[in-house]
């Protein structure tokens, strides 16, 4: 019999909360039972208050987005109160939870109580890295006592894994990619956040190109012939289960002329769709958005990073040719042909990587073969 999986991550970013998706359809579609634990569920209603605030508060302003990065690496461990770490520790207990893959840092503490206090159990780990240096969650963990195997999807030298995307799989992808046409997508993470708004101005005068862009409220559209602007949906509240059950993955919704459709975003494959006619993702170099590049084939364009581990996200990405910043796109007069190059570039390297998720039931399988 398979061992249960419980998948620990967080919504507060998509670039942690999707790729947790694929991993749990991935190993549902392999025959594991699967749970997925977000740590937002477990926040007292003020705290969540206060996050939904900064939330907005960073959409809004770059420059408060950069300072609660380097505020939130000082705050991890005061997340969540010592009565609901009791609570979600003895609901493993009485499961006899044994294997975890964590995908943020922010459970790290709560994991680590329950290896001290139930020793009797001794889980398997695994801690899932989603960008090329240690993101705020992270920042308060050091695994000098090897409680879990790390795995780092980047490192500075090299990808070292693709994911699984449910629709998108190794079989199809590599054969089933079309040469981009002249269409770019700008956004700001799930989040928003970056200098991306501030910039729409400049995107209209100095872009060649027709542009689609996501928003999160309506207010920040501005009208632009061949611009197309996609909504997402401010009240998803992922961490709230009932929710997830309605819609796993984010809501999205298109806009033209005041009318709103929802676009079918099931394993986010329609905010896929619309990546499938644009030559460059223009975005902070998060880490989600280095997924959605390998998983798309959509050369990136790098605005402003927000904070370090972003920075190393696109050092690694111009050293291996599959980005390039804003600025030396502008230098070279928004070239089409650079971004077709980088696209190749894209479609050649991600052939030779091995699967994560893969990985990881190997990993499992050999230690069920051991015990």
């Amino acid at each position: 019999m398979k061992p249960e999986i419980k998948i620990l991550t967080s919504s507060m970013g998509l670039g942690t909360y999707v790729p947790s998706l694929f991993l749990y359809e991935y190993f549902i579609s392999n025959g594991y039972d699967v749970e997925i634990e977000i740590i937002e569920s477990y926040l007292s209603d003020s705290v969540m208050e206060k996050f939904l605030k900064s939330k907005e508060t960073y959409h809004k302003s770059f420059k408060k987005a950069l300072l609660g990065h380097k505020l939130a690496e000082q705050k991890l461990n005061f997340l969540v109160d010592q009565n609901i770490v009791e609570e979600v520790t003895a609901k493993w207990k009485s499961s006899n939870s044994e294997l975890f893959l964590i995908l943020s840092g922010n459970w790290m503490q709560i994991i680590d109580d329950y290896k001290k206090k139930y020793t009797e159990i001794n889980p398997k780990i695994f801690t899932v890295h989603l960008d090329a240096d240690k993101t705020p969650s992270w920042h308060n963990y050091s695994n000098k006592d090897k409680l879990s195997e790390d795995i780092w999807v980047f490192d500075e030298e090299k990808v070292n894994f693709m994911i699984e995307h449910p629709l998108r799989t190794k079989e199809i992808f590599k054969e089933n990619e079309q040469v981009k046409s002249s269409s770019v997508y700008i956004h700001g993470g799930g989040w928003g956040m970056g200098t991306y708004q501030n910039q729409y101005e400049e995107f209209i005068k100095k872009i060649p190109y027709s542009v689609k862009t996501t928003v999160h409220d309506v207010s920040e559209i501005v009208e632009c012939e061949n611009w197309k602007y996609y909504l997402m949906d401010s009240s998803w509240r992922p961490w709230l289960k009932s929710e997830r059950e309605k819609n796993l993955y984010p809501r999205v919704l298109e806009i033209e002329k005041g009318i709103k459709r929802e676009i079918n975003n099931e394993h986010q494959n329609g905010m896929y769709d619309l990546y499938q006619d644009c030559c460059a993702i223009i975005s902070k170099p998060g880490g989600g958005t280095l997924l959605d590049c390998l998983i798309t084939a959509t050369p990136l364009v790098f605005l402003k990073p927000i904070a370090k581990h972003e920075m190393q996200n696109q050092i690694l990405w111009e050293k291996l040719g599959l980005g390039i910043s804003y600025e030396k796109w502008e230098e070279l007069n928004f070239s089409y042909s650079i971004l077709e190059e980088i696209y190749y570039r894209i479609l050649e390297y991600r052939k030779q990587l091995p699967f994560i998720g893969e990985r990881i039931m190997n990993q499992i399988c050999l230690s069920l073969e051991v015990e």
